[in-house]
């Protein structure tokens, strides 16, 4: 297979979310396998977005962490991302215009704090 088809192939794979779809109720986020990970809303210490650069595009991830380190990634390739981030609005008021902050500009990390119960946490 000569450089262009293999160039062809690379750039023409779909892309795999890091991890499954995510689902929430009243008490929790659920990331679905392949890691599976749970965290409860109240447990929330402090959300970030930001962007990782995947060549010809970027990725919008959102962290959640609470106080025991413990940390959940979701990315808008995550199936269920849309009214996810709708429900993240609704109760951390403060990330209502997260995408305009993570979005611009293109290829840059963008690490945005959206949420943080201690502002003065390092």
């Amino acid at each position: 297979m000569g450089i262009l088809a293999r160039l062809k192939k690379a750039f023409s794979r779909t892309h795999k979310p890091l991890d499954g779809a995510v689902e929430f109720d009243e008490q929790e986020i659920r990331v679905q396998p392949p890691t599976e990970k749970r965290i409860r809303w109240a447990e929330i210490d402090r959300i970030v977005t930001y962007k990782i650069d995947l060549l010809t595009y970027d990725e919008i991830r959102v962290q959640f962490e609470n106080q025991n380190g413990d940390a959940i990634v979701v990315t808008e390739e995550s199936p269920g991302f849309v009214a996810f981030m709708h429900e993240v609005v609704r109760r951390f008021p403060s990330a209502q215009d997260w995408h305009a902050h993570v979005s611009q500009p293109p290829f840059v990390e963008c690490w945005t704090v959206l949420y943080e119960s201690d502002p003065e946490r390092t």
